[in-house]
């Protein structure tokens, strides 16, 4: 039979972050590293996103979309695409004022892509800025797309 276990010690708490443990001090120049105040500041502009829809002639139309396309916007512009290829024969979207895309906003470019090649629509990226064009050849679905 084995002896019994010594109570263990408390465990000390978790020291936040960019603060030393042992001295409680902050680290020098933590709070004002640039990434941080970066972060913070994308996190508010990543939240604002313009998408219009402009009807061009009796069956189709031009979506344009400005600025930062991410996980907190995706879903929003991925139904006014929905929207304009259910509606329209021959949509185009312009990106001319595009600043960012990230992944999520490409499943939404492909999810509008998706639903355009099944409703029979034309779905056709203008003025894709060098980013976009970028992760479309770096994941191989540029091919989903005409890119005028």
């Amino acid at each position: 039979m084995r002896p019994p276990r010594p109570a263990a010690a408390p465990r000390p708490r978790a020291a936040p972050r960019g603060v030393d443990r042992a001295s409680g001090q902050a680290f020098p120049g933590y709070a004002t590293h640039p990434s941080v105040g970066a972060i913070a500041s994308r996190a508010r502009v990543s939240e604002t996103i313009h998408g219009a829809v402009h009807a061009t002639g009796p069956d189709s139309c031009r979506v344009t979309v400005a600025g930062e396309l991410d996980v907190a916007t995706a879903a929003d512009v991925r139904n006014v695409l929905l929207a304009a290829v259910t509606t329209h024969q021959h949509v185009a979207v312009d990106f001319s004022g595009l600043t960012f895309c990230d992944c999520a906003g490409l499943g939404a470019l492909l999810s509008a892509a998706r639903a355009a090649r099944a409703s029979g629509a034309d779905l056709h990226l203008r003025a894709v800025p060098r980013a976009l064009a970028r992760l479309l050849r770096l994941s191989h679905t540029g091919g989903a797309f005409t890119i005028e």
